[in-house]
């Protein structure tokens, strides 16, 4: 399962690619982004997505 997050700029005109957790981090300590747990409908947003192997 996985849990979703929504970030969302600061200053949308500054938005960047983010493509790792180090840029995540490093952005959100900087103060450029806002990084919160997504809760549709006041819960919080877990999604069931299995890995399958294609090559079993």
């Amino acid at each position: 399962m996985w849990r979703i997050f929504m970030i969302s700029w600061n200053d949308p005109t500054n938005a960047l690619l983010l493509e790792t957790v180090d840029d995540f981090n490093a952005f959100k300590k900087a103060g450029l982004i806002d990084i919160n747990i997504a809760r549709p409908m006041d819960t919080d947003h877990i999604v069931n997505c299995p890995f399958i192997d294609p090559f079993q």
